[in-house]
């Protein structure tokens, strides 16, 4: 699920690889879209969550993208 320009990412660029795991949005942005950072996480991603500039909230996957795709064989 890429990212388009108008949506927050305070990483140094707005694509989303499968090696970044780290992803940094606002309070307000996480409100907006929270079905697709929802997804983000379910695939493995961190989401760092920001208020007023500082990071107070992360996301993160109970388990990683490996340990499920196992559990579905």
């Amino acid at each position: 699920m890429p990212l388009n320009n108008r949506e927050t990412c305070q990483e140094g660029n707005n694509d989303l690889d499968d090696q970044e795991k780290n992803l940094s949005v606002t309070s307000t942005e996480l409100q907006r879209h929270f079905g697709k950072y929802l997804a983000l996480v379910i695939e493995g991603k961190t989401i760092i969550v920001t208020r007023y500039g500082k990071s107070f909230s992360k996301l993160i996957p109970v388990r990683d993208a490996k340990e499920r795709e196992y559990e579905r064989s």
